[in-house]
């Protein structure tokens, strides 16, 4: 029984504590982490996307609607670098909101300053209450020091 990785005399000389055997192991539970990340994201997309897309949104909509409820008259560009999206997909998305009648751009220069239309607001306001709802219940499987060790994480990853 000594040396074997269970056992309370396994030594850092072993084959289990080897260089290779660590590259290997750490490269599988990356490639695990991956996999299980965007498992997860997928989920959580479509189980969200099944609410939104019943007015006509999709995540990356609401999560601009929303941000542009917390910052009214954010400029277009800083936007777009808040949400970590590219120029073009934010005024994609700025453009599609904008011919629905949830937002407003109003030039200011070279920037253009966006605010929700009071039917925009409206719409962010009817679904905050079931999207914070659906954010609990993906979560209830964690404690509330795991899921602030979840989030400390992700911003990790998210710089």
């Amino acid at each position: 029984m000594e040396g074997g990785l269970h056992s309370p005399v396994a030594s850092f000389d072993s084959p289990v504590f080897s260089a290779e055997h660590w590259v290997v192991s750490r490269t599988n539970r990356e490639k695990e982490a991956v996999g299980l990340m965007m498992l997860t994201a997928h989920r959580m997309t479509q189980s969200a996307g099944g609410r939104l897309r019943a007015e006509d949104l999709t995540p990356a909509k609401y999560q601009l609607l929303l941000r542009l409820r917390s910052e009214p008259g954010l400029a277009q560009g800083e936007l777009g670098a808040r949400l970590g999206v590219t120029k073009g997909n934010v005024s994609m998305l700025v453009t599609q909101l904008e011919h629905a009648g949830l937002l407003t751009r109003t030039p200011d220069g070279a920037a253009n300053q966006l605010a929700l239309t009071a039917r925009g607001l409206d719409l962010v306001n009817r679904l905050i209450p079931d999207e914070e709802r659906w954010a609990g219940e993906q979560f209830t499987r964690l404690t509330t020091d795991e899921l602030d060790e979840l989030v400390r994480l992700l911003h990790r990853l998210n710089p």
